[in-house]
């Protein structure tokens, strides 16, 4: 279990400028799904899950990776 948690860290908490680059790259995702009407493409799906794992990557840098650390799994 341990091993597990090890590896949930790792892949929602990664370094301050890899989370920098995924919030442009995010941003810019969406910005030309949205500009040019791709909403039900596949490239649209995709940009939204990048997006989704962004924002928990940036939620649990702000705020919970502290939290999770102490969890006894």
């Amino acid at each position: 279990m341990k091993k597990f948690k090890s590896v949930i860290l790792k892949i929602f908490s990664p370094c301050l400028p890899l989370i920098i680059i995924f919030c442009i790259a995010s941003a810019a995702l969406l910005t030309c799904v949205f500009v040019n009407g791709y909403e039900q493409s596949v490239i649209a799906y995709v940009s939204y899950v990048f997006s989704a794992y962004t924002l928990v990557a940036v939620s649990l840098k702000i705020r919970a990776t502290k939290e999770i650390k102490k969890l006894k799994i």
